[in-house]
């Protein structure tokens, strides 16, 4: 028998993308080596640091943590890639390296996942923001959540990111992006096979203090590639989910047909951005920013820009 063989699967992997994090990951790390529950394992992904992280990470000296580097920046949903490539748990929970969890939060959510169904794929707790509020908001509905049910849930919800875990068939079988596109898409695959069981405790906090974070990035500081793998991830997601969407989150369809026109004609194409927000406007004719949108993507995706940057919006 080989080694590898030999040695338990951990419960949990706990998966950390690190980009320039010196001032924050100890207390990541901190939070999750005080938990009471024993049972995982830390894979950190280095995506090409040039600060001190990789450094903080090796003073650790505790055998659950992992380091893998990518010798360059390739992106949080890259580097958490990475980390599911290298993860060995049953679940895979998914933390970011400058949160923190709560005092439990492993108890509650190993309690969640050994009692779920089988086809129950993701178990979770609440995110706190250090800065007040919560999400998700609202609360997921209790018990067992079906696709229809996430559906309606998503259409009135006001914000979706929670700390979420995933089975580990959950995570071979629906993929982490790694092109640019963000976790939209990923999500409702996942909702679409699994469901869902989200407790509104809180399991960890959600800090802003590290200089590099940005919660909603400038469309004027991605590259035309991010701009157009945007918009084809809003095409192929109303592709794939559009009549669901349209009969059970009505609300997020319509907006998602202005996403797709609005990254379309920020990424310069203009036919199939005119397609997508003729289709929005359709939907919804009193859409000042449809129609406004529209005309400024026409003349070109630097009319959009400084229209938004006019309106203090980036």
């Amino acid at each position: 028998m080989s080694t590898s063989a030999a040695v338990p699967e951990p419960f949990f992997s706990i998966i950390v993308p690190v980009w320039n994090r010196a001032t924050t990951i100890h207390r990541c790390l901190d939070s999750i080596f005080s938990q009471t529950f024993q049972d995982y394992e830390v894979v950190a992904v280095d995506d090409g640091s040039t600060d001190d992280s990789v450094a903080l990470m090796q003073q650790v000296g505790d055998p659950r943590l992992r380091v893998v580097r990518h010798e360059t920046n390739l992106g949080k949903n890259a580097a958490r890639r990475t980390a599911v490539g290298n993860a060995r748990g049953l679940w895979i929970m998914q933390l970011d390296s400058d949160d923190a969890l709560l005092p439990g939060a492993l108890e509650t959510v190993a309690r969640l996942a050994r009692d779920a169904a089988d086809d129950v794929g993701v178990v979770g707790m609440s995110f706190k923001y250090h800065e007040g509020g919560r999400t998700p908001d609202p609360p997921y509905p209790p018990g067992d959540v079906g696709f229809e049910q996430w559906l309606e849930w998503l259409d009135g919800s006001r914000g979706t990111d929670f700390l979420i875990c995933r089975r580990r068939e959950v995570c071979d079988d629906v993929l982490v992006p790694s092109d640019g596109r963000g976790s939209a898409q990923m999500m409702l695959r996942t909702a679409a096979k699994w469901k869902f069981r989200v407790s509104p405790e809180f399991g960890a906090i959600v800090y802003s203090d590290a200089d590099n974070r940005l919660c909603a990035k400038k469309a004027e500081l991605l590259s035309a590639q991010s701009k157009l793998m945007h918009a084809i991830m809003c095409e192929e997601i109303l592709q794939e989910f559009g009549p669901a969407l349209r009969q059970h989150a009505p609300r997020h369809y319509r907006n998602l047909l202005f996403s797709a026109g609005r990254w379309f004609l920020l990424a310069g194409q203009r036919g199939r951005g005119a397609k997508w927000m003729w289709r929005h406007l359709t939907s919804r004719p009193w859409s000042f920013r449809g129609w406004v949108t529209l005309v400024l993507g026409l003349i070109g995706p630097g009319a959009i820009l400084g229209a938004r940057r006019l309106l203090g919006k980036g």
